[in-house]
Formats: structure tokens, C-alpha cells, sequence
């Protein structure tokens, strides 16, 4: 099967590989790793109810989208940029001028400890008669530039912002009249698409959807949008905003509302939050506070950060709390089974309310592998289930915390990264089902407990062996307190948790494609504390009986895929200064491959053939295209 890929095939003994002398050992071949991606980073910042974001690309070019109420800019912005030595905003925007989005702009201009580039808004026309207005104004005279509907601004390093809308005029020349509408202000905000790599990010102002005589400026911005990856919420979770018309074009799997609390208008409204993640497609809705205190989003607890390479995005909140998800563009596949765990769940809260207090914690047990949650169901309670939109990403021991409340002072006192529609899942004391099932219905993990099992009254469920079975024997009760007193670890490691993830050393081999048949497979060493010494990867069929290697069990077998892939060009050489080697290899076309599982090993040795490390086998089945 393998013979296409024109080596030799045969019982190649192991030991002498590594025995070989240095000078046998060729350079590193041509798939050694790039540098590191650059990353953009934005900033959701908390300046209560209003709006103030702002992006700082790979190359360090800046942008401030809006600047929060009076005192947003003393209070808030001017000392973030102090801390990060941030002297220069490249640009600054206001997406329309009401007191929430342009207050804190001129405390920026005249505070003399930052310069600003070129301010861009929606010009002179149907001015509002505010104060704060006339400030912002008068602190950006000769700076100031009307937005352009379709223009894009080059921010360094690959991100670029298209102009989508400006006073009612839209990428591509279509006008709509605003002349004499409510809500005209928030209709006539500057609304972007920010681009990098993969990654896409809608900000729109306060854009009205249509409802209570305003102007349905969302629906035609949707449509010139597209789907995104993220969306900064228009008009802080109004009901007169994030209409369908303007999600069905979007479709986001993150969105971030800003928003104060208390605030009078009951943002973010209910309606808003089950329309960005229904049951059928649930996605993280953070906010900057707690706002309105009711269900379905997650109360980040301050100013929320987020990084993408172009290809991933991670989002943090103010505890440092994070999740990291694929970009909707990426090409991935579901998680194999076990390849994510229930880690932990509290189906008995004592702190508060159970429907309020209840969590899963998720954790991923694959390293670097290109596998999603996307589309995957969590069942739970009787039946009730939801299904994720977000391709979340869960690196060997990452975790995510999915619970019935996403509001701290509600739930016990933890933030979680994902508020499951009100009333989906209700976990019972006993006789209970929580699973993960993928849209083909293969079970990826599954957790059948009973009133006997550990835990209970304020009590969590802990899994002690991620990588274990999901049987009662491998599940403890939580021993640590979190939030207001009841034991758990949501985001923590399992207080009595024995997982070994590296048996043999820090090293671990990683899957950045899958397997397919007729396609070139590519892998991750990642060798940290290794450089210079030389390393040797392989892939087999099995694990069991392994092999023997200077009275160290290395869990691999020699056979005919072991001979063949340890030869590869590229599979054996000395570890870079990178201490990281991308590996590639072609799998045949034949047909008997397919449902084959492939396990990968990589081990580093001293120049005299010392064992150092070697990595857990990452296994992973061959797919059809």
C-alpha cells in the first residue's frame, strides 16, 4: 500500500536508527517550521454603555473605532495605551456622533501623551446639537476626513478594513434615504469589515435593523458584508438592531456586546441573545458586564482582548479566561472519539439555583490537531441539547466551561466560556446522560452517570484520567472551592486529576492536516528544550507491543508505515533552534487505507544514541477526500 511512496519497505530494526552516528544525519530538510505568525490584536475595551475598540496590527499600526461617555478616554483608553507605550494612533474613527461613541475622543486629542494620524467619520451633515460632539470637533480640527464607502485602509502586516457604510450610502453606490427617520444618528454610523488572513470581524456602530420606524440599514450592510468570523454587536444588544436579515449574512461565531450595568435600557435584550445563538447554533455572546443580568450570554467581567494569526482567534476575557476557535474559512474535521472529554460536570449546585449554577467543562486530549466543534450536539438532562456554531479548538488539556448561566454573580461565581440557551439542558441528580455527538451521530464522548457516582449537593464531578475511560471509576469529587464556596475547577486542573500528558518528556508530535487518501499528510514535532539534539519521527499502525529502546518501552511498532515514514526526508535530523520540525508525508490511494488509524511518535536522543525524550503517540484515522 505504502509502496508508492518509492522507499524500502522491510523490518528496519530500531536502536541502530538512533545509533547512528551525527555526521549520518541529514540537515534538516526543507520542512523545517516558518517563523512564528504575527498576530493582530483588538481590544474590546469597558467603558460602559458605548463603544470603544481598538487594533493594533502585526507591524504595530493603529486604529481606534470609536471612543466610549465622557471620561472613556481619562479613564479608560489613555492609560491602556500608556501601559502598552502606544505614543501614536495611526488612525482614529467615529463611527456617528453620539455621546457614547465620540466622548472620550477629544480627553485622547488633547491630552498631549498621544498623536493621532488622520480621523475618519461621517462628515458634516444632519449634525446632532451635542456637547460632546462640538468637543470631538473641535479637538480634530484639520485631522478630520469623510469616511468612503468601499475604500480600504491598509493597517501593516495583511489587515485591511473595507468601508461598508457611511450616512446611508454603501459599499458598491447604493444609497438609502435617512432624511427625517428615527434613530437617523445610529443609522448613519461607519460601519467595517476587518480582513486578516482567514480571520473577518464585523463593526457597525449603532446600525438600525428597521424596527420602531428607524431605517433597515442592516440588512443591505449584511448582504455587502458576508459571513464573519466575530461581531461587535450594533447598538449594544438594541432590539432595534442585530435583526435576522443582518445575522443570516454575518453568521458570526463570537459576538461582543458593550454595554454598562445597570443600564435603563435592559441591553442586552433577550431577543437579541436568542437570535446570535439559538439552540440549533449556540455560539460565546461576552459582554463587557453583566448588563441586563439575563441568560443565553457570558459576563466577561471587563475589557475583552483578541488575537487571530489569520487562521485561529483566541478571546480573552478580564480574568484571563480564554478560548481559542478556527477561523470559518479553515478546513477541519470533527474530533475522533475521546478526542475531547467531559472533564467536569456540577449537576448539583448549592450556592445558588441549579438551572443557574450547573457547567460542563470540556477538555481536549489531541495535540495540535486541525479538528472543530463546529456542528457538534451536547446532550444533556432528558434529551435537551444544543449545537455549537463555533469551530472551537481544544489542544491536548485545553478546556472550554459551557454552563446554564454566564453571569457570575448569578451562577456561583465563575465565568464560563459559553451560556447555553435558557432552559436547553438541565443536568438531574442522577440516571442522567451528558454526551458529545457530531453531525454524522458518531458519540465523540459520553458520560452515563447515576445518583451513585461522585459529587453532588455543591459538589462538581471530576474526570481524574483525561485520558481514560468515561466510567465511574475514573471520576472523583471536586476538593478545591471556586467562586462563592462550592468545589469544582471550571478552567482548572481536577482537583485529584493524573493525567500524563508527556510520559517520555515535553516533546509532542502534532497533526496540522488529517490524513486523506491520495493527499500529502503534514505533522507538528514540537521539541521544546531540545535544540541541537537530534531527533527521529515515525508513524505505525499500532502501539502494542511497542518497542524496546535501551530498557525504555517506547509505545510504537515496527512495522512496514514505520519503516517507510521513518525514512522520509525531513523525519530524522537535529532539532533547530526553532526546537519545532513540520513533517509531511503522502498517503497512498488505496481504497483498504480508509478507517486505517495512524499513530505518530517522535523521540530525541543525545549524538551517542541516548535516549532524551520521546512523545505520547498522537493517533488519527485515514479519511476518505
Amino acid at each position: 500500500m505504502w509502496d508508492s511512496l518509492r522507499l524500502p519497505i522491510g523490518s528496519f530494526p530500531f536502536i541502530p536508527i538512533m545509533r547512528l552516528a551525527a555526521a549520518t544525519f541529514a540537515l534538516l530538510a526543507a520542512s523545517s517550521a516558518p517563523a512564528q505568525q504575527a498576530e493582530l490584536e483588538v481590544v474590546f475595551f469597558e467603558v460602559g454603555t458605548g463603544d470603544a475598540t481598538l487594533l493594533i496590527s502585526p507591524t504595530g499600526q493603529t486604529m481606534l473605532l470609536d471612543g466610549g461617555p465622557n471620561r472613556a478616554g481619562f479613564e479608560v483608553i489613555l492609560p491602556y495605551l500608556a501601559e502598552r507605550d502606544i505614543q501614536h494612533l495611526d488612525y482614529v474613527c467615529a463611527s456617528h456622533y453620539h455621546t457614547d461613541h465620540v466622548g472620550g475622543l477629544d480627553e485622547i486629542a488633547k491630552s498631549g501623551s498621544v498623536t493621532i494620524g488622520e480621523v475618519i467619520d461621517r462628515g458634516d451633515v444632519d449634525l446632532p446639537n451635542l456637547q460632546p460632539f462640538r468637543d470631538y470637533q473641535s479637538a480634530m480640527q484639520g485631522l478630520r476626513r469623510d469616511a468612503v464607502p468601499g475604500e480600504i485602509l491598509d493597517l501593516g502586516g495583511g489587515v485591511e478594513l473595507k468601508c461598508l457604510s457611511s450616512n446611508g450610502r454603501l459599499a458598491g453606490g447604493a444609497v438609502i434615504d435617512l432624511g427625517g427617520t428615527a434613530q437617523q444618528e445610529n443609522s448613519a454610523s461607519i460601519s467595517w469589515l476587518i480582513r486578516y488572513g482567514d480571520f473577518e470581524m464585523f463593526v457597525g456602530g449603532d446600525l438600525t435593523g428597521g424596527s420602531a420606524s428607524s431605517v433597515n440599514v442592516e440588512r443591505p450592510v449584511g448582504v455587502v458584508c458576508g459571513d464573519v468570523d466575530v461581531y461587535r454587536v450594533n447598538m449594544h444588544g438594541s432590539a432595534l438592531s442585530s435583526t435576522q436579515s443582518l445575522l443570516r449574512n454575518l453568521r458570526p461565531e463570537f459576538a461582543i456586546v458593550s454595554i454598562g450595568s445597570p443600564n435603563g435600557s435592559n441591553f442586552p435584550r433577550a431577543d437579541v441573545i436568542q437570535r446570535l445563538s439559538p439552540p440549533h447554533r449556540t455560539i460565546p455572546v461576552w459582554s463587557t458586564t453583566s448588563g441586563n443580568g439575563g441568560y443565553g450570554f457570558v459576563d466577561a467581567g471587563g475589557t475583552i482582548t483578541l488575537h487571530t494569526d489569520g487562521e485561529t482567534y483566541r478571546a480573552t476575557d478580564a480574568h484571563g479566561h480564554s478560548f481559542t476557535a478556527w477561523c470559518d474559512e479553515v478546513e477541519t474535521r470533527p474530533y475522533p472519539q475521546h478526542g475531547v472529554v467531559i472533564s467536569e460536570f456540577h449537576r448539583d449546585p448549592y450556592d445558588v439555583k441549579d438551572y443557574n449554577g450547573e457547567y460542563i467543562e470540556l477538555m481536549g486530549t489531541y495535540p495540535l490537531a486541525p479538528f472543530g466543534l463546529r456542528d457538534v450536539r451536547m446532550i444533556g438532562g432528558n434529551g435537551e441539547e444544543f449545537t455549537f456554531g463555533i469551530n472551537l479548538r481544544l489542544h491536548q488539556g485545553e478546556t472550554v466551561v459551557v454552563a446554564a448561566n454566564g453571569i457570575p454573580i448569578l451562577n456561583g461565581g465563575f465565568t464560563p466560556t459559553i451560556a447555553w440557551p435558557e432552559g436547553v439542558i438541565a443536568l438531574d441528580q442522577g440516571n442522567t446522560t451528558i454526551a458529545l455527538v457530531d453531525e454524522q451521530g458518531m458519540v465523540i464522548d459520553r458520560v452515563d452517570y447515576t445518583n451513585t457516582w461522585p459529587g453532588g449537593a455543591g459538589v462538581a464531578c471530576e474526570r481524574v484520567d483525561a485520558l481514560g475511560d468515561s466510567v465511574e471509576a475514573n471520576f472523583a469529587a471536586a476538593t478545591v472551592p471556586y467562586g462563592n464556596g462550592d468545589l469544582g475547577s471550571p478552567w482548572s486542573s481536577n482537583s485529584q486529576e493524573i493525567t500524563d500528558w508527556f510520559p517520555g518528556g515535553d516533546s509532542l508530535l502534532g497533526h496540522k492536516t488529517v490524513p486523506l487518501l491520495g493527499q500529502t499528510y503534514k505533522l507538528i514535532a514540537e521539541l521544546p528544550g531540545e535544540e541541537g539534539a537530534l531527533f527521529q519521527a515515525a508513524l505505525s499502525l499500532g502501539t502494542v507491543p511497542g518497542t524496546n529502546y535501551f530498557g525504555t518501552h517506547i509505545p510504537i511498532n515496527q512495522d512496514y508505515v514505520f519503516a517507510a515514514t521513518r525514512n522520509t526526508r525531513g523525519w530524522k535530523g537535529q532539532v533547530p533552534e526553532s526546537e519545532r520540525v513540520e513533517l509531511e508525508i503522502y498517503v497512498p490511494s488505496t481504497a483498504s487505507l480508509a478507517g486505517t488509524w495512524l499513530y505518530g511518535i517522535v523521540i530525541t536522543a543525545e549524538r551517542n544514541g541516548t535516549l532524551r525524550t520521546w512523545a505520547r503517540p498522537s493517533a488519527v484515522p485515514v479519511l476518505e477526500y
